[in-house]
């Protein structure tokens, strides 16, 4: 039997059409509001409803606007991910397209990807590329121990994004109470507390990753991801934010 009978389909698509309403549960809402003589419903009676009368809510992206996403995810996500993966990265984003039609998307916006996917080379490079949203999004620690036999220990903290060097230290050793002080205490009485520490998996950074997790409910920055860990301990190969650094710090040695 079919649902809502004495609703016009036609007031339901202009509800969309002239974007009064982006979701079922708002147009749910604006309809009983109109008619408030009807029984209510629910939102997926509503949707039953739009179903039987071939009613879409969501209006599909034109052929510019999918490749100008294309192109914005794959500068966020690299050119690894094929078809399926960039449509679950676009759904994710709230992002509704066919994989044929991202298919055809990635031929025009990534040409070079998308050859080296047919060719199986694409994961031999470098699959994502690096990104910070803002300045204190990400803080990276490392350690030079290239001058350690003659007492001497290098130890820096650099922003993701902007790459500033924010505190620098030589040590005659690795220390986890002066690291704190001088480098990861210093660095966030300066500039606030960091979204999330990045460090290799070196005993001397605890004290460190201990007060940031610490104080992990006091991370104040808008636009983030409030689910992101305080702090993440990697391989050297994976923190190149701040080893890329050190190429001077050594030449001038």
């Amino acid at each position: 039997m079919p649902v809502l009978q004495w609703l016009n389909p036609d007031f339901v698509k202009d509800i969309f059409e002239s974007n009064t309403c982006s979701t079922i549960e708002e147009a749910r809402n604006y309809i009983c509001e109109s008619y408030p003589q009807q029984k209510s419903f629910t939102a997926r009676t509503l949707q039953i409803f739009m179903h039987d009368n071939e009613i879409s809510y969501k209006k599909p992206l034109s052929k510019e606007e999918l490749e100008e996403q294309v192109r914005i995810a794959t500068t966020e996500i690299g050119g690894v991910a094929g078809r399926k993966a960039m449509q679950g990265y676009l759904r994710s984003k709230g992002i509704q397209a066919l994989q044929k039609r991202i298919s055809n998307a990635q031929k025009i916006v990534g040409q070079v990807y998308f050859e080296n996917r047919r060719q199986d080379i694409q994961h031999q490079l470098n699959p994502k590329p690096y990104q910070a949203t803002c300045f204190g999004y990400n803080l990276h620690f490392d350690q030079n121990e290239k001058l350690v036999e003659y007492g001497i220990v290098f130890v820096m903290a650099v922003d993701g994004k902007s790459a500033f060097i924010t505190r620098a230290s030589i040590m005659p050793r690795k220390n986890n109470i002066t690291i704190y002080d001088q480098v990861f205490a210093a660095s966030v009485v300066d500039f606030g507390l960091w979204d999330q520490t990045i460090q290799d998996c070196g005993r001397e950074f605890f004290l460190s990753i201990f007060i940031q997790d610490y104080l992990k409910d006091f991370r104040v920055k808008p636009n983030t991801e409030r689910t992101r860990p305080p702090f993440r301990q990697v391989t050297s190969c994976k923190n190149n934010r701040v080893e890329r650094v050190w190429q001077e710090v050594n030449a001038r040695v």
